[in-house]
């Protein structure tokens, strides 16, 4: 199925001032007001932003891996590709599974084109440890103990792509 198919049939209810899509409670952001969000974080906690945003991404991962957990009744490899699969349609960029080892609990993803970085680039301000954390929390939810995730290349840094890999 193709990505302008999926956009297009996207179908949410406006309900007392609540958007409602497949049941859940969602709200629209802009890129630029979550990038705008992101970039006061820096300005105000410096370094510090990185643990934030780590910590929130774990969150966020460790929700959508209970999620998925359900939905695929276990299946890691399946549940790793609906995470990529949903970040890709939700419009965070273009993510893929580069590499997945189950048996060493081991997984690759590479982010092309990540929302964030879209337009103008913040100079020093990285926004991609929120997705660590997101990777962090996902493969820790889904493995059953703490994964960990480091970013290997980045756009910022003047890469093609960012790329993730994630270890449990």
């Amino acid at each position: 199925m193709n990505e302008d198919y999926r956009a297009k049939r996207l179908e949410a209810k406006l309900i007392d001032g609540k958007l409602i899509y497949k049941g859940e409670e969602w709200i629209l952001l802009r890129v630029e007001s979550l990038k705008s969000m992101l970039l006061g974080l820096w300005e105000v906690f410096g370094s510090g932003a990185i643990t934030i945003m780590i910590i929130s991404g774990e969150k966020i991962g460790y929700e959508l891996a209970e999620r998925f957990k359900v939905r695929i009744m276990g299946e890691e490899r399946e549940s790793a590709e609906l995470l990529v699969s949903f970040l890709s349609e939700s419009g965070w960029g273009k993510f893929t599974i580069k590499d997945y080892d189950p048996i060493n609990k081991k997984a690759v993803i590479d982010v092309y084109d990540p929302s964030f970085y879209r337009g103008e680039r913040p100079k020093t301000a990285k926004f991609c440890p929120l997705l660590r954390g997101i990777f962090i929390g996902f493969f820790s939810a889904l493995w059953g103990f703490k994964a960990s995730c480091k970013e290997v290349s980045c756009i910022i840094d003047g890469d093609n792509f960012c790329r993730f890999q994630v270890k449990g």
